[in-house]
């Protein structure tokens, strides 16, 4: 329910940009410099969005990304039955949503331990055993580490690229500065 009001707050910004900026404006309007700083910063993110004006491109960006949260339950789900036989898609749901509000917050590389922590604590409420849990969130976490690497080599394979490339890339842009 958060993402679909999310996505309509979008695309009603999207659609009446200079309604969303007067919103900001009149909502900052006490603090002079921050309303200068957040206009500036609003605008650069609302000319980010242009190209969802289209309302099909809209629709079609929000059905494919629906599309991978599903499949991205799903995959959690199935492993998640095979941790916890009594598993429903409730809790995959709520632990997904959970989880991804834990890595939300700073913290260290790849998510390591805050993702397993997130994910334990969200299992919690449904009386999980919390090494049971935890056995789960390490084994979902390695998989998609795994799965993000070998799509991640797929792609770089594709576009005929490698980490050294793209590397040597960045260091010429950073020469040139």
């Amino acid at each position: 329910a958060v993402v679909i009001a999310g996505f309509i707050s979008l695309f009603f910004m999207v659609a009446r940009p200079q309604w969303a900026l007067s919103v900001a404006k009149s909502l900052t309007r006490p603090w002079p410099k921050l309303q200068t700083w957040l206009s500036e910063q609003l605008s650069q993110f609302l000319e980010g969005l242009a190209p969802l004006r289209e309302p099909s491109r809209f629709i079609r960006i929000a059905f494919w990304m629906l599309l991978t949260w599903l499949f991205n339950v799903a995959w959690y789900y199935a492993l998640m039955r095979s941790f916890l036989p009594e598993a429903t898609w409730l809790w995959a749901f709520f632990s997904i949503a959970a989880t991804s509000l834990g890595v939300a917050v700073p913290s260290s590389p790849g998510y390591i331990g805050v993702f397993e922590a997130a994910m334990v604590l969200s299992l919690a409420p449904f009386g999980v055993d919390p090494a049971i849990a935890l056995a789960y969130a390490l084994t979902a976490h390695v998989i998609y580490f795994v799965m993000t690497a070998v799509l991640g080599i797929i792609g770089f394979w594709q576009q005929g690229q490698s980490l050294s490339s793209i590397y040597n890339q960045l260091l010429s842009r950073s020469a040139a500065k």
